[in-house]
């Protein structure tokens, strides 16, 4: 994993240097992936350690298909998730110092609805959103470990999953 973040960083400082992707050694296996950029919180203090440190979302993009070679994959959606989260503006060369990347990747991996949405395990499983409420779709993910690192429950994941989405309707009607 170590591999797959310096890839992460390599490919992002390239990238906004106006450099070519740089080469990489990574596995040619087809897995679905998450690339995850956190930037420091409070980044304009000097922060002694890293355990006492508080991070911040700063961009998160994958896909639930295998797609290309994680060779390819990894660099694009840290590019991606760098660049194109349109919930954040692009990161800059100034915030690198400030960020940590993580990256998730889905192994034995299963996209399956749920009889009872409630019906899920907090820092197990990861949870999805496909929901058409009058004609319009929503979707959002959260990957298994943002429930638990924010304190969420069930219903608290759900509805985090639905703001997310930007859907304006009742929770209710949504369960």
């Amino acid at each position: 994993m170590k591999k797959m973040a310096s890839h992460c960083f390599d490919t992002l400082i390239a990238d906004l240097q106006g450099k070519k992707t740089p080469v990489n050694n990574l596995s040619a296996a087809k897995l679905p992936l998450f690339v995850t950029w956190e930037k420091c919180a409070g980044s304009g203090k000097k922060v002694v350690r890293q355990a006492t440190r508080q991070y911040e979302l700063r961009g998160c993009i994958g896909s639930f298909k295998p797609g290309l070679p994680l060779s390819k994959s990894v660099g694009e959606y840290a590019l991606c998730s760098a660049k194109e989260d349109d919930r954040f503006p692009a990161i800059s060369m100034e915030e690198v110092p400030q960020l940590k990347v993580s990256v998730s990747i889905l192994i034995n991996f299963a996209k399956k609805p749920l009889d009872d949405p409630l019906k899920f395990e907090i820092g197990k499983h990861g949870v999805s959103l496909d929901l058409t409420h009058k004609g319009k779709k929503y979707s959002s993910t959260f990957l298994p470990e943002v429930a638990p690192e924010q304190g969420w429950n069930q219903t608290d994941t759900i509805a985090e999953l639905l703001e997310k989405a930007e859907y304006e309707g009742d929770l209710t009607h949504a369960i």
